[in-house]
């Protein structure tokens, strides 16, 4: 149980952050479309960094996983079970494989250089994978339309996530980012 205490916690917390994205999950927007790859910039930002800062090695790719289950498990008991509108949701394993990437080359000392890098890369390159998968599974597909936009404001929105994904780090660990002292 310990074991999967942290990564449920993180992943928890992912889950918390994608609340605001679940019109665009059940394909009923209240806003514009701009809205849902921003969200998923600054949320993967967040949670991911944060995780893999708090957790160590593998906590963001943790995250996504804790996340993808409950997410799974709850579109299958409200979709298929209750025969209600079925959920889609974004995936967030490309964003935290490339957090896990990058961590490798950003020492854990150097929490806001990760989470500034990790950000712009969820940012742009998460970005297009997300957008890949919106093609394929979401109710509402990303439009080429909404390209200039996105490629304007998601590596923005990327890097305010991952700036803020360190923070919460640091906040949860006060060795965090002060070399010589005890890191993951």
């Amino acid at each position: 149980m310990r074991r999967v205490r942290g990564p449920a916690v993180a992943g928890s917390f992912l889950i918390g952050l994608s609340t605001l994205q679940l019109d665009f999950n059940y394909g009923v927007p209240q806003f514009r479309l701009l809205f849902k790859p921003i969200m998923i910039a600054l949320t993967a930002g967040i949670g991911l960094v944060a995780a893999r800062l708090w957790l160590g090695r593998f906590g963001a790719l943790q995250a996504a996983a804790f996340y993808i289950v409950v997410n799974s498990l709850t579109t299958l008991v409200v979709g298929p079970v209750f025969g209600h509108t079925t959920m889609r949701f974004p995936l967030y394993l490309a964003e935290a494989a490339l957090v896990e990437l990058l961590a490798l080359r950003i020492p854990r000392d150097r929490p806001l250089a990760l989470g500034a890098v990790s950000g712009l890369l969820v940012g742009t390159v998460g970005l297009a994978a997300e957008w890949g998968w919106s093609d394929l599974a979401m109710p509402i597909p990303w439009t080429a339309a909404l390209l200039p936009e996105v490629a304007a404001v998601g590596p923005l929105a990327g890097l305010a996530g991952g700036l803020l994904g360190a923070s919460i780090a640091r906040a949860l660990d006060p060795d965090l980012g002060h070399p010589g002292r005890a890191s993951r």
